[in-house]
């Protein structure tokens, strides 16, 4: 009995012990509960409020202290064993747990509830402060803009600039049309089609930039060799741009660079390096300088074969091959005799997959774009420092890429050539606490914009991603007015168009458009993305992002008035549906054996009044058809036309002659069919000998593909 009686009080003791352990803990827990109230989700606005502050936090601080005082009071019973001391520490820890929960609903239920909105209002005051500084829209220039004002034809005449770079063309029609006629090879593809400016021959002009890569897997079976996937077939090659505002004879983006080599008429979109060995479809390594030639580009009935001089690579010594062998798991890349002392491996070729590799810490962008700069390719990404911690501010709900984030900044660009694959990161915001920890962690890593080459530097676009984000928290976060927040009473939201041949209304994408602000004669390239009210179609205002210059990063917020009607994107939709002539066109075309496919609706501040403008394309009802703009639809006040041209259009609202000459979108067909007729015949003969090609080798899969593509091309032929 004496023995268990001593080895339970043994036993007693030790866990006592770890009590003593568990209440410290318990005061650090309650230490990190005071800090987490900053991250108070409440019905009408986010971080600590009444209760938090005025109860939760005393509270807890109590509790601190309870922990603290139980700890010692049971470490004290422990050493003296005194079994009443042992009993008093859990009950007073027990006592302050049930009137913390208890007090936090009085106070909630008795005190706040009744006037919430006078006892929550210098929170939601600093909620608003916060979300918008954690979201850099704090610093948003408003500009009170009538969007009614009349407009006359010699208005127009006066904003050349803007109405000849008013897009006409659609991203996604677009990537099909040069997959089709640009391709060549059923191994090159366009993965994305980007937007860019480009001053060409002196003039602003808005182009769209696709990189022609290679996708090895689209390689015929029989031709997926180890030589051909790592020793031949080894990069991209070119790009092809289009401006945004123009289109040929038969309603196709006018092809301002394209073919192999790339051939252009402007200087500035010259290629003079049209290898792409870093891309997005870079997946695999490569080796180069070996004993097999590279494959560069088709011609006619044979191939131009290249050897690689950059000075990318690692070379291919007898260590380095059995390294790499055994990494690949491949015993060729260690006995091959057409690995030579020359030959070097290129890895980590995927440009997002590398910059990943190089600085894990960033957030990056999805969507690299192309530029064209001095003859050479250039990838820019765009990388994110982000934080879900920035105190009072609300997390994103609606961005399945950056969910839960309460801070962002675009604070790096991200510079990869797309030969060498030289990658340079260049510091953008240099006020951001984040980036300036991770500069001195990793010092050079980080390089000045100011030593990014200028060429580059005119191509810094203001990144999609980023400003999707910020303009859904703005649809709330523009309520500067605590009472106005909380009852909601100015909430907004992105408006809504007809887009494709979805006659579902959908939420408008950010997009880019040349523009000119009030008082001001500079074409500039601006992002933007217009809002309605919650639950209505009209619109209440748009908010920009600058690219250019010592402007770039500026929001600003064009304001319409509330006493009046601005016609917004739906309503716009809604009147076109409803035009007599335009929706009879629309119901003809859009018949069995073809589809009406609606672009973008635009909206066009010109002169203190709005423009309207959609393209639409008729695509037929087949595998290899081309969608081809055939219509534009122009709206200004109550006038709605649809015209086969831009300016035919806005002639036919104003009742004047807006230009004596051709305009962007009304092409010279003198000057730009033989081109594309050379073109389509170039093409015609090389489908005609990729058939011939494939027959012979029995490969009658290709055969048929072959075949189809001659077909398609006859038929624009016609």
């Amino acid at each position: 009995m004496g023995i268990g009686n001593f080895t339970f009080k043994t036993a007693i003791r030790q866990f006592g012990y770890y009590f003593v352990i568990f209440f410290i803990l318990l005061a650090v827990g309650y230490r990190f509960k005071m800090y987490n109230l900053l991250f108070t989700s409440h019905e009408s606005f986010f971080g600590a409020g009444y209760t938090n502050l005025k109860f939760n936090l005393p509270y807890y601080l109590i509790s601190i202290a309870t922990c603290i005082i139980s700890a010692i009071l049971l470490f004290w019973a422990l050493k003296k064993r005194n079994n009443k001391l042992l009993v008093i520490a859990p009950l007073l820890l027990i006592l302050v747990t049930f009137i913390g929960g208890l007090g936090q609903g009085i106070v909630q239920r008795f005190i706040v509830q009744p006037n919430e909105i006078r006892k929550e209002e210098p929170y939601i005051k600093r909620n608003i402060e916060m979300t918008s500084k954690a979201f850099n829209l704090n610093n948003i220039q408003e500009i009170e803009y009538p969007g009614d004002a009349d407009m006359s034809p010699e208005d127009l005449q006066s904003s050349q600039e803007v109405i000849s770079n008013i897009r006409i063309n659609d991203v996604r029609p677009a990537k099909i049309i040069y997959n089709q006629l640009q391709s060549m090879r059923p191994y090159y593809s366009f993965s994305e089609v980007d937007i860019d400016r480009y001053n060409l021959n002196g003039q602003p002009t808005q182009v769209f930039i696709s990189a022609r890569e290679m996708v090895l897997d689209d390689l015929p079976s029989q031709a997926q060799t180890w030589i051909n996937k790592y020793l031949k077939y080894t990069h991209g090659y070119g790009a092809v741009v289009t401006p945004a505002n123009q289109i040929t004879s038969q309603g196709q983006p006018e092809l301002i660079v394209k073919d192999l080599p790339p051939k252009t008429n402007f200087k500035e979109l010259e290629i003079k390096r049209p290898e792409i060995y870093y891309g997005n479809y870079t997946n695999d390594y490569v080796i180069v300088n070996s004993g097999e030639k590279e494959f560069d580009y088709p011609s006619g009935n044979s191939n131009v074969e290249t050897e690689y001089k950059g000075k990318a690579g690692i070379p291919l010594n007898l260590m380095n091959k059995a390294v790499f062998a055994l990494n690949k798991g491949n015993v060729k890349l260690l006995i091959s005799n057409l690995i030579t002392n020359d030959s070097k491996i290129l890895i980590n070729r995927n440009v997002e997959q590398r910059i990943k590799k190089i600085a894990p810490f960033f957030t990056y962008d999805d969507d690299p774009y192309l530029v064209i700069d001095k003859g050479n390719l250039y990838w820019i990404i765009d990388a994110y420092t982000s934080s879900n911690k920035y105190p009072y501010s609300e997390p994103i709900s609606s961005n399945k890429w950056y969910k839960g984030i309460n801070y962002i900044r675009n604070s790096v660009k991200v510079v990869v050539n797309a030969y060498d694959g030289k990658t340079d990161f260049y510091l953008i915001d240099e006020k951001d606490p984040i980036v300036q920890s991770y500069a001195k962690a990793f010092p050079g890593l980080l390089k000045p914009r100011s030593q990014m080459p200028e060429g580059l530097q005119e191509h810094l676009r203001y990144p999609v991603d980023l400003f999707d984000i910020q303009t859904k928290v703005y649809r709330n976060y523009h309520m500067t007015n605590p009472r106005v927040f909380y009852n909601r009473e100015d909430a907004w939201n992105i408006a809504k168009e007809i887009y494709n041949n979805d006659p579902k209304p959908q939420f408008m994408d950010p997009y880019y458009l040349n523009m000119k602000f009030p008082k001001s004669d500079k074409l500039e390239f601006v992002l933007m993305r217009p809002f309605t009210p919650i639950n209505k179609d009209q619109m209440i205002g748009w908010l920009g992002a600058r690219n250019d210059g010592d402007k770039y990063g500026e929001l600003v917020l064009f304001k319409f008035s509330k006493q009046k009607l601005i016609y917004g994107p739906m309503q716009i939709e809604s009147r076109i549906n409803q035009d007599s002539v335009i929706s009879k066109e629309l119901s003809l075309w859009d018949q069995k054996g073809s589809n009406v496919l609606r672009g973008n609706l635009l909206v066009i501040p010109i002169n203190g009044s709005l423009l309207y403008v959609e393209p639409l394309y008729i695509q037929a009802d087949n595998e290899n058809s081309l969608p081809e703009v055939k219509r534009i639809i122009v709206s200004y006040k109550e006038h709605i036309v649809m015209e086969e041209t831009l300016i035919k259009g806005l002639e036919k609202i104003f009742g004047k002659e807006i230009s004596d000459n051709k305009t962007n979108d009304e092409p010279n067909d003198n000057q730009l069919e033989t081109p594309d007729l050379k073109s389509l015949a170039k093409q015609a003969q090389e489908a005609l000998d990729e058939a011939k090609t494939t027959s012979q080798n029995g490969n009658w899969a290709e055969y048929g593909k072959a075949l189809n593509k001659l077909e398609s091309i006859l038929k624009q032929l016609e």
